[in-house]
């Protein structure tokens, strides 16, 4: 008896302990909050003018051809194709907070645009960047070099975004619409966001915590809880291996005059992930929490 109750013991002592298994609508809340969201003071709604026109700059958008020629290794410039996602997300998730109808359809329409147009999906994924013998910063340390890694990276960054804004509106879509927006979701997936959210040992810890919250959106999108809890143990893995105990990031921390904004970047998307674990009934190891609250108490460096 002593013994089956030791191995209880050690058992939720070193492994994470997983809660009542549950799949939220919104991916971050089974009901999103009264919670308006704003650019300034101003609410992000699809039917202003101004934020549509962004919106739709994302349509058919050649991001290859605009990666070669504004981004290298230091400054990836990739606020053409991350502006309008974000836009269409926040005005999505304003347009359900209200049940607006009409925004919502109209969302819908320009999800459904940008999948017709099969958007970004001329990018080269990370296998197809590594074949090409691709490097950051060249092999001389050249702030200036291409880093086509940066290309499928980005596309799995907004390829979430796209995932989210599909769930909060999915309930609102048409037999067409549905089915073809998660074909393209389907290769969104398989293309750029499997080859983050299936690697661990990453350099760092970046955007949508390598790759892991973006897996999270597309298991929400499926009803996929086992992948949701796989994406959410790789994520805490990886926390527990690039954050260190004195509350720096490995790799992150240590990147020059730009060390405080990465480490923060890396501090957000473990928070975020941790935020996340919530809602899908899952409980976050305690080292994992007690690393983080180290990094939170190192942003004042």
């Amino acid at each position: 008896m002593k013994n089956i109750i030791l191995i209880i013991f050690l058992y939720f002592t070193i492994f994470p302990v997983f809660a009542e298994r549950k799949i939220p609508k919104y991916f971050y809340k089974n009901e999103l909050p009264q919670c308006i969201l704003k650019y300034g003071l101003e609410e992000i709604s699809i039917d202003n003018p101004v934020v549509r026109d962004k919106i739709e700059e994302l349509v058919g958008f050649d991001w290859v051809k605009h990666h070669d020629k504004k981004s290298n290794s230091l400054t990836v410039k990739h606020d053409k194709i991350s502006n309008p996602i974000m836009y269409l997300n926040s005005s999505i998730h304003n347009a359900v907070i209200k049940n607006n109808l009409n925004e919502i359809k109209t969302g819908i329409k320009v999800l459904y645009k940008i999948a017709e147009k099969n958007t970004l999906l001329e990018t080269p994924t990370v296998s197809e960047v590594k074949q090409l013998g691709s490097s950051c910063y060249g092999k001389n340390n050249n702030p200036n070099a291409k880093c086509d890694v940066h290309k499928p990276q980005w596309v799995m960054i907004v390829a979430a975004h796209y995932i989210i804004a599909s769930n909060y509106s999915k309930d609102f879509m048409n037999k067409k619409q549905k089915d073809r927006i998660n074909s393209y979701i389907e290769i969104l997936y398989e293309k750029y966001i499997s080859a983050w959210a299936n690697k661990e040992g990453e350099r760092g810890y970046n955007e949508m915590a390598n790759g892991k919250i973006a897996s999270i959106a597309y298991a929400n999108w499926n009803n996929n809880y086992e992948l949701a809890e796989l994406s959410f143990k790789k994520g805490f893995n990886e926390i527990d291996n690039h954050f260190i105990e004195d509350g720096y990031i490995n790799n992150n921390s240590f990147r020059g005059s730009r060390a405080l904004w990465y480490h923060s970047m890396g501090l957000n998307n473990a928070l975020g992930l941790i935020a996340l674990s919530d809602a899908w009934g899952i409980t976050v190891p305690k080292k994992i929490l007690i690393k983080a609250n180290y990094a939170i108490k190192k942003k004042s460096w």
